[in-house]
């Protein structure tokens, strides 16, 4: 797909550019909303952008070291696709980090934005990457990440059960986020601003992102509970269940706990169990709550602290500030003399083909995944039933 993106004037360097600063400018960084931005040109033409806001990056610190990726297409007229990555904050919230424009997910276009990726967020101990199936991620990961874990989404792999990408090899701390799906949550969430202009859809996000540190920020300081609310949740109903196992003792810190189906073998110290729950998700399981308990050890000192209230406020304790109106930006003269023309168009062999009917804004389902389409009554426009069940004019 070509990606022509007319761009008159000074570019988008102007929208996301005006405060650009290095990742190693320190002082710079303690402004929250400074952006790292990158923008790519090629012979004059647009090739690719990138930018990730300040305050993700220093709140990426404080959630699990688990990036999700994922690329979509942009609906305009002139194509091109947006690539992201995730992280989910303490609550499971999405946590957006990352964001580039490119011409198509290619090789050279995932190199690109991990290469920039890295810049962003700098060494994270035992990071791990999830994302779909496709190669060029891959090829991407193991070059600009070779020490990252990188595994592939379930739900892709349990569509094709042939796919070249194992997890075997994965053993860093998941902390049970093994699907994409949550990059494609955020893309859910874009899906009709992506016909918007470039500049547009930018200013999308970042005000998006601004509503949701906003109203989190908010959340957490009004919650009371030792963890956040969904994983205090997790393990009130772990505790439940740990009530009626029979835990035996082996040492100080292990046990071997009997629930009538597999059992589990405890290590309290260490904080496993055979089971495999308590290792994946970092929240003690039923098995190694049933042996805390016959020692008195408090449930919520055996808990990973990416989950602890404390860590879900410190990722939102800055926010994300608008842009002050384009007559009081001070751009410099050399942003203000660029010119990008679209993007080189390659012109098939042979006669062209003309496109008809309306441009897609669909996406292509992938290997056995099924796109569900809601009915909608012709009678009220509703979705979710047709004219014969409809309740509106009965």
């Amino acid at each position: 797909m070509a990606f022509r993106w007319y761009i008159d004037g000074i570019s988008i360097l102007r929208r996301i550019s005006n405060f650009d600063v290095s990742i190693d400018d320190v002082s710079m960084l303690n402004r929250c909303h400074i952006p790292l931005t990158d923008f790519v040109t090629e012979e004059d033409r647009f090739k690719y952008c990138f930018f990730s806001l300040g305050v993700s990056r220093r709140g990426f610190r404080t959630c699990r070291p688990v990036l999700c990726v994922d690329g979509t297409f942009l609906k305009t007229k002139y194509g091109g696709q947006m690539l992201c990555a995730v992280a989910l904050d303490a609550n499971n919230h999405l946590y957006p980090v990352a964001f580039g424009i490119v011409d198509s997910e290619n090789h050279d276009s995932w190199k690109y934005f991990m290469s920039k990726l890295k810049e962003a967020i700098g060494e994270v101990e035992d990071l791990a990457f999830v994302s779909d199936r496709h190669a060029s991620i891959t090829h991407a990961l193991e070059t600009i990440f070779p020490d990252a874990c990188h595994g592939a989404c379930y739900h892709h792999i349990s569509m094709n059960v042939v796919a070249k990408f194992k997890t075997d090899h994965c053993h860093v701390l998941m902390y049970n986020i093994m699907t994409s799906n949550y990059a494609e949550s955020f893309n859910n969430k874009t899906r009709d601003a992506r016909s918007f202009p470039i500049t547009t859809f930018i200013e999308f996000i970042r005000f998006t992102l601004q509503s949701w540190l906003c109203d989190r920020r908010e959340t957490s300081e009004k919650t009371t509970t030792t963890l956040a609310p969904t994983y205090e949740k997790t393990l009130v109903d772990m505790a439940e269940k740990a009530r009626f196992l029979i835990p035996y003792a082996i040492g100080r810190h292990e046990f071997h706990v009997l629930d009538g189906e597999l059992n589990g073998g405890v290590d309290l110290l260490n904080k496993t169990c055979t089971c495999g729950v308590f290792q994946i998700i970092g929240i003690p399981c039923a098995h190694a709550l049933s042996g805390s308990l016959k020692r008195g050890v408090n449930f919520y000192s055996l808990c990973s602290d990416y989950y602890k209230i404390e860590t879900w406020r410190s990722s939102y304790t800055e926010s994300i500030y608008p842009t002050c109106n384009e007559e009081e930006w001070i751009v410099p003269h050399d942003i203000m003399t660029i010119k990008v023309r679209t993007h080189a168009q390659k012109n098939p062999v042979g006669r062209p083909k003309k496109k008809q009917g309306r441009p897609k804004t669909k996406r292509h389902p992938s290997n056995g995944d099924k796109l569900v389409v809601q009915r909608k009554c012709s009678t009220c426009g509703g979705l979710g039933h047709n004219r014969a069940t409809c309740k509106v004019c009965v």
